[in-house]
């Protein structure tokens, strides 16, 4: 398995939805990692899109990178981690989506989700994401 850690964090601001992101993967024989900071959301209308947003986004463009090869992404497992409380826990089924908008952001989230071989998301504090993107 190929062991890959995919930080996501999005907000809103008076311009609109934006999102920060970096992909690593764990070990010595590393050969994948990248990052985007400030990467534009407009479809995002609230703070929980761009969460949702930033980590679709930032999942694409990893499978993009192992060239949409679903036979290739079954050897991953990934790591999420988000300081969206409401993402994390509506990710992992612990709690009900009851907005619209987000049922349909977290079925497209959990549909690449689960071309890979594994994936766990947890929370970790807004500090940790200010210190990887600065916001």
């Amino acid at each position: 398995m190929i062991t890959v850690d995919i930080f996501a964090d999005g907000g809103l601001n008076s311009i609109g939805g934006y999102g920060s992101f970096k992909v690593s993967e764990r070990g010595d024989n590393r050969f994948l990692g990248f990052s985007m900071n400030y990467v534009p959301l407009p479809l995002a209308q609230t703070s929980n899109e761009a969460e949702y947003y930033i980590q679709l986004y930032a999942l694409d463009k990893l499978f993009r990178t192992i060239g949409q090869n679903t036979e290739v992404a079954e050897d991953f497992a990934l790591f999420l981690h988000s300081d969206s409380q409401l993402v994390v826990n509506q990710t992992a089924g612990l709690w009900s989506v009851h907005a619209d908008n987000l049922k349909v952001l977290r079925a497209d989230l959990l549909a690449i989700l689960n071309i890979f071989g594994s994936w766990e998301i947890t929370w970790v504090q807004r500090s940790v994401m200010r210190a990887l993107f600065g916001h």
